[in-house]
């Protein structure tokens, strides 16, 4: 039983009906979806780490440059390991998690790159990629349009040009030879 106050605030008393109890059901089944949906819809909202992947491949890849592998296994296997559950994180969208486990991938790739050149081991490309803005080779010269460009003509003339092209493929008989 409900009490409600009437137009001359007087207290009365109502009874619950089916379709209060379903309209509050309704209501509650509404507001759970919006929820769950809101919950679920967070990847939307959040960014991609696509920096902060990228930097932690670079860093296994120094690491693999070095042998890490070979040299520091247990800090580069972690790092593989870690790498892979956030490549698998990102593709299921938990992009935070997915950020952070990149960033301790990175700490350990970083921890094994070290401990192997500790250990002994040398880069094997000790050269840094060609500069493709170096001074050196200056500006090129533009090469000019090779194509020829065909004269302008008045319109007048490009329609007798059409009609006899139109007179000469109808003169044309077919080859029936071939």
């Amino acid at each position: 039983m409900l009490l409600h106050l009437n137009k001359n605030f007087k207290l009365i008393s109502t009874k619950k009906t089916k379709s209060n109890n379903r309209l509050r059901f309704f209501c509650f089944i509404l507001l759970t979806t919006q929820l769950s949906l809101n919950i679920s819809c967070s990847s939307l909202l959040t960014t991609r780490p696509y920096f902060v992947i990228s930097e932690t491949e670079a860093a296994i890849r120094a690491a693999k440059e070095v042998q890490a592998d070979i040299l520091a296994p247990e800090l580069f296997r972690q790092a593989q390991e870690w790498f892979f559950s956030a490549k698998r994180n990102y593709k299921f969208k938990y992009f935070k998690l997915a950020k952070a486990e990149c960033l301790k991938a990175k700490v350990f790739a970083e921890k094994a790159e070290f401990e192997a050149l500790k250990n002994g081991a040398e880069r094997t490309s000790i050269e840094a990629p060609p500069d493709q803005y170096s001074q050196d080779s200056g500006p090129s010269e533009p090469t000019p349009f090779e194509e020829e460009t065909p004269e302008p003509i008045l319109y007048e003339e490009y329609e007798e040009q059409l009609k006899k092209n139109k007179k000469s493929k109808k003169n044309k008989k077919p080859n029936p030879n071939g």
